[in-house]
């Protein structure tokens, strides 16, 4: 991504590569699918009733991101479904992603804060949102939930459940048949398919939460998890740009000549006082 704001929903982040052989020729019993009794099962995996207490999640750990390394802190509102996806990548910088439970918003490397608010990106923040506060383990959802299949993926089956949260984008699951633990979450975007996969679980204060979070190669491992019975507001709250440019005087708008050159746009600016140069107009 431009800018890349590391995301990734519970905001959704990951590519998942599935295979349909198993080894020796056996196909893989096919385990039955009821979704409400799947998802009871996953419920008592990850945790049960210990989740009652637990209104926030929020993970830090190491991020890697096209081969750079770097930190992460995913927060996730198990009652809102507010979330927030923050990376500082070697010499990428710092970026982040936040859903304020009206807008999501992006930031990029440049500093620069911007909405996700076309009627498309809508319907993805509402799905990325029913994700991140476990929507699918609610009962009295109203999301349409269905079985979609089994797959086999390191030679282990995998339920395959399709949901669609009222007014949002649909998504895939996929539920591990033995260990019926979450394994990945996928959603279709504009130009490809967004799959963020799970794994290393471990319990922590009564919880199983997952410690690698990948996709395509980039990766969040977690070191830690802090649990917090009440949501930390700040941690949901639009990202603050930079105060590093503005207009001279009182002047609100100004106009500036443009010119094409090959197919780029060029404006002329100057920095700090000095001669004027071209610059691109990323569009």
């Amino acid at each position: 991504m431009r800018g890349r704001a590391f995301i990734f929903a519970c905001s959704l982040w990951g590519s998942l590569a599935l295979s349909g052989a198993h080894s020796g020729g056996v196909a893989a019993p096919e385990p039955p699918c009821q979704p409400a009794a799947v998802l009871q099962a996953m419920r008592s995996a990850l945790g049960g009733d210990a989740w009652n207490g637990v209104a926030q999640t929020s993970a830090y750990g190491k991020a890697t991101v096209a081969g750079l390394r770097g930190s992460a802190q995913f927060d996730d509102d198990l009652r809102d479904g507010r979330y927030a996806r923050r990376f500082n990548i070697a010499v990428m910088g710092k970026s982040a992603e936040v859903y304020d439970g009206r807008v999501a918003w992006a930031q990029d490397i440049s500093g620069g804060v911007r909405p996700y608010d076309s009627p498309y990106a809508r319907e993805l923040t509402l799905t990325k949102a029913f994700l991140s506060r476990h929507g699918y383990l609610d009962r009295s959802s109203s999301a349409t939930i269905q079985c979609a299949g089994t797959r086999l993926e390191a030679a282990r089956p995998q339920i395959v459940l399709r949901l669609a949260p009222k007014g949002g984008a649909v998504a895939e699951l996929t539920v591990d048949a033995q260990t019926h633990l979450l394994t990945s979450a996928g959603m279709r975007t504009a130009l490809d398919r967004s799959v963020t996969v799970y794994s290393d679980y471990r319990v922590v204060d009564g919880v199983a939460l997952p410690f690698s979070i990948s996709r395509d190669g980039d990766e969040f491992l977690v070191t830690r998890y802090v649990l917090l019975a009440r949501p930390r507001k700040a941690d949901f709250a639009r990202p603050a740009a930079p105060d590093n440019a503005r207009m001279r005087g009182t002047s609100a708008a100004t106009t500036v000549p443009m010119t094409l050159d090959g197919r780029q746009l060029l404006i002329w600016a100057s920095i700090d006082g000095h001669a004027a140069m071209p610059f691109i107009l990323d569009t």
